[in-house]
């Protein structure tokens, strides 16, 4: 026999934002458009400058041209669902929506923190042995950073999600 109880399924989340104020959602609209199509403009092309300049083919602009990866999948995570309940009437977001939006924005978040990391051991090196620079960030130590960053990032986020998870059934 199974015990009886009120059991009630999440299966979505109503979003409340800017509702109070419905005479200023097309300017905020605009205004969260145009940051974020500059946002990801910008990080394009810094992107493109670094892989298209050879000068430019050092471990520190490598490590800002990640940084510029990371923070267009950190916009992209939220802005567009965001953008795309502006103008509709009931303003949801699936619980499995909510979850994937979560996860990703906790490994580019958390990836970041390990990057600006792996940033800060890059200027201490370049700071404080300036000789040996060259052969202690090797293409490969700055590949494995990197990875080391994105592996950190989603290992933490599998486990926040995890823990999330099972604390909502």
């Amino acid at each position: 026999m199974i015990g009886g109880g009120n059991i009630t399924e999440v299966t979505y989340f109503i979003l409340l934002g800017f509702s109070d104020f419905p005479r200023i959602l097309a300017v905020l609209f605009v205004v969260f458009l145009l940051i974020y199509i500059l946002t990801l403009t910008w990080n394009l092309c810094l992107i493109i400058l670094i892989r298209m300049d050879s000068h430019l083919h050092t471990p520190m602009y490598f490590f800002l041209s990640n940084l510029s990866f990371i923070d267009i999948c950190y916009v992209t995570s939220t802005a567009p669902k965001m953008l795309s309940t502006f103008f509709q009437e009931q303003q949801t977001i699936t619980f499995v929506g909510c979850a994937v939006q979560y996860f990703v924005f906790s490994i580019m978040g958390l990836s970041e923190s390990c990057l600006m990391t792996a940033m800060a051991y890059d200027r201490y090196t370049a700071i404080c042995n300036p000789l040996l620079y060259s052969a202690i960030m090797s293409p490969t130590l700055c590949i494995r950073m990197v990875l080391g960053s994105y592996l950190a990032g989603l290992s933490a986020s599998i486990s926040q999600l995890c823990t999330k998870s099972r604390s909502t059934i």
